[in-house]
């Protein structure tokens, strides 16, 4: 130090070198450090303290090391290299024997173990397993455990043994496994689209019997989520896609669609509930009034849905139409309507003009439990799902749903709202199912057509 004063007389340069010349844990802080003494004495405290620290950590490791003991044998070996070559003595928990680390008993395991003159014994058979079988696939097999019943009651090797329920709570009834209704299956029958043509798809959850393919994005997709759509307590989809709601009042007539050479009124059904201020309701029939012709499509009312049986009427010119067949089409001039299942579904189509389906669907006992519409047993509100294209609709059209079609449009319904309601009930309200009377009628009629008595039902 002595020698580096001597030769450079300035004080920072003898701190300086001293610090370069030191290992990096022990570089000082050299800032708010005057003298080279001051530097040697912190830069011997750093030293001090790292030894500490090294001598701390040597300790530690050593403690743990004499602590560390096979948790089976107890021997203090278990953590070493060489111990991976030894066998532990106590025995295997799930063979029992003490060799379960050998490659021997590996090779013996999975081999068949040779006996008593060289005869081939099969390996001890598992008592228990677990497989997803169906019903019939269960009683067939021999030796099968229900999760409802206890081996112990079930007769041995009995094929024709069905396990009877029992409570897995006293007192509370047995649990009954519920019968999924398998969703419906479409696919894409347009050749032009290679990819998607010919292949099967199921309906999606939300509409497991109501759906169509898509053949451009090959996927099913929902009818009641389709533009012109008009489903359940009534749900609208406008032409411009947005989804709105539009309650309107049970037992009375709506106009939803109206231009100069087409008409459509709804006649709607429904159950009031104490606890809000509107009714709940459906759209039970449409009316249709083009050209010179007018056709009603009803769903009838039924206590006990049955999907087997028919629940349309459907009147043209005030003559029934007679449904029969699962292959029915009617044809009258432009008019054609076919049936689009084998009971309750029919598209409604008018050349240039429109498409309609329309669907007779029930309230589920599932549906009223969600919503509250407390249905009883007296009338399941059977009512029409519809799905509406138009081809030939003016700028000036109008209605519910007619008026989202429109050039000019443009929407008020609060779309951030939980539910999007649609207002002015007046505006839409008719005096019966043919009638063109409400305020926004945009209808021509070529000549006067007689309309229904006001109430009439079929």
């Amino acid at each position: 130090m002595f020698i580096i004063r001597d030769v450079l007389l300035a004080e920072s340069d003898c701190i300086s070198l001293f610090v370069k010349g030191l290992l990096v844990e022990y570089e000082v802080k050299v800032k708010k450090v005057d003298t080279l003494d001051d530097v040697i004495v912190v830069a011997q405290n750093i030293k001090d303290t790292i030894m500490r620290k090294v001598r701390n950590k040597q300790r530690v490791e050593k403690k743990r090391a004499q602590s560390k003991v096979c948790y089976k044998c107890g021997n203090p070996n278990h953590v070493s290299f060489k111990y991976k070559k030894k066998v532990c003595d106590v025995d295997c928990y799930s063979c029992h024997e003490k060799c379960h680390i050998n490659k021997a008993f590996l090779k013996k395991k999975s081999e068949v173990i040779v006996q008593n003159m060289g005869k081939k014994v099969k390996p001890t058979e598992v008592k228990a397993r677990v497989f997803q079988l169906t019903a019939e696939e269960a009683r067939e097999a021999p030796g099968m455990v229900s999760g409802q019943q206890h081996a112990m009651d079930m007769p041995a090797h009995s094929s024709s043994w069905e396990p009877t329920p029992k409570p897995l709570i006293p007192g509370l009834p047995p649990f009954q496994v519920p019968t999924a209704r398998q969703p419906k299956r479409v696919r894409c029958l347009l050749p032009f689209f290679p990819l998607c043509f010919n292949l099967w798809h199921s309906c999606p959850i939300d509409c497991s019997n109501h759906c169509f393919m898509d053949c451009v994005s090959c996927k099913p997709v929902c009818s009641c989520n389709m533009p012109g759509a008009v489903c359940q307590d009534p749900r609208f989809v406008g032409g411009d896609g947005v989804t709105f709601y539009f309650h309107g009042r049970k037992d009375q007539d709506f106009c939803l669609v109206s231009d100069a050479n087409l008409h459509i009124n709804g006649h709607f059904i429904g159950k009031r509930n104490p606890k809000l201020t509107r009714d709940f309701t459906w759209v039970q029939s449409i009316g249709i009034l083009f050209d010179d012709h007018k056709l009603l499509v009803e769903a009838k009312r039924t206590s006990t849905w049955d999907d087997s049986e028919e629940h349309l009427f459907i009147f043209f010119d005030n003559t029934p139409l007679s449904i029969e067949g699962k292959n029915w089409i009617y044809r009258n001039s432009s008019l054609q309507i076919s049936r689009t299942s084998p009971t309750n579904g029919i598209a409604i189509e008018v050349e240039n003009s429109f498409r309609i389906t329309a669907t007779v669907v029930p309230i589920s006992a599932e549906e009223s439990r969600v919503h509250g519409y407390n249905i009883t047993d007296d009338d399941c509100f059977a009512h029409l799902d519809l799905g509406f294209r138009f081809f030939n609709l003016s700028d000036e059209v109008d209605g519910v749903l007619g008026q989202t079609y429109g050039r000019n449009y443009e929407s008020k319904i609060k779309v951030s709202a939980n539910m999007p309601v649609m207002g002015d009930k007046p505006k839409y309200l008719t005096s019966d199912i043919f009638a063109t009377d409400c305020p926004v009628s945009r209808f021509v009629s070529r000549n006067a057509i007689p309309v229904l008595d006001s109430g009439e039902r079929f």
